[in-house]
């Protein structure tokens, strides 16, 4: 008897019903990768949490250390601390705002016009090459890319 026709009197001894096919044991690959994918999901979130939670007793144990500490210890004397709490709740920011913002603008406009007069300069030997190409007997006005006289003894 061969091994399909026992699979047919396994069938008829059932009733004419197909036999349930017996689960395999061992899992298929895409259930692994399921498997492993679900296992890598909650090692990542662990692993997220556990940093977070390092970062945040950091920044609350510096702070206890830094600013709590400190000034429980003092008792109203004078120290460094009182002085920097002091200037710090006496800052004026509008006026180092407008500092800041006035050195920034004066820094960006020395960059675009070194960039501007950079270019110029490329721009104008272009320039140069492509009018003694057309007409060889042209002068130059003397003038350097800023616009100073170029001539050598006057200025």
């Amino acid at each position: 008897m061969s091994g399909g026709q026992v699979i047919l009197q396994l069938q008829r001894l059932s009733f004419g019903r197909p036999m349930a096919k017996a689960k395999s044991k061992s899992p298929s690959e895409d259930e692994l990768r399921r498997q492993h994918e679900r296992f890598m999901v909650r090692w990542r979130s662990l692993t997220s949490l556990g940093r977070t939670l390092i970062i945040t007793l950091g920044v609350i144990s510096f702070g206890y250390v830094t600013v709590y500490m400190p000034i429980e210890v003092s008792h109203g004397e004078e120290t460094v601390i009182s002085h920097v709490n002091h200037f710090v709740a006496n800052i004026d920011a509008t006026v180092y705002l407008a500092w800041g913002a006035a050195a920034s603008a004066a820094f960006w406009g020395k960059l675009e016009r070194s960039q501007k007069l950079a270019e110029r300069e490329v721009k104008d030997k272009r320039i140069r090459e492509l009018e003694k190409q057309l007409d060889p007997n042209v002068t130059s006005s003397q003038l350097d890319v800023s616009g100073d006289n170029n001539v050598k003894g006057k200025k």
